[in-house]
């Protein structure tokens, strides 16, 4: 099973991207410290398969959790 650290590869001092989000550090913190570039966030081997492959199953699951195709299937109401 492919673990979500092994396509990880952005590290800010010595903790990883993932100890950004232990509660301790504010939106203002983590913006400032992950990268202006997405892209520099995961290992390359991860975007060379993505863009190079169609039927890659991280792809296809990123392609079915796609949120501007989602339509609910019961009535919804959506409030803002």
């Amino acid at each position: 099973m492919l673990k979500l650290g092994s396509i990880m590869e952005y590290c800010y001092g010595s903790h990883t991207v993932f100890g950004l989000f232990d509660g301790t550090n504010d939106i203002d913190t983590i913006d400032a410290v992950l990268p202006s570039l997405p892209h520099e966030l995961y290992v390359p081997n991860l975007l060379t398969v993505l863009e190079s492959s169609d039927y890659h199953p991280s792809k296809v699951a990123l392609e079915n959790n796609d949120v501007y195709r989602w339509m609910p299937v019961s009535p919804t109401w959506l409030y803002h």
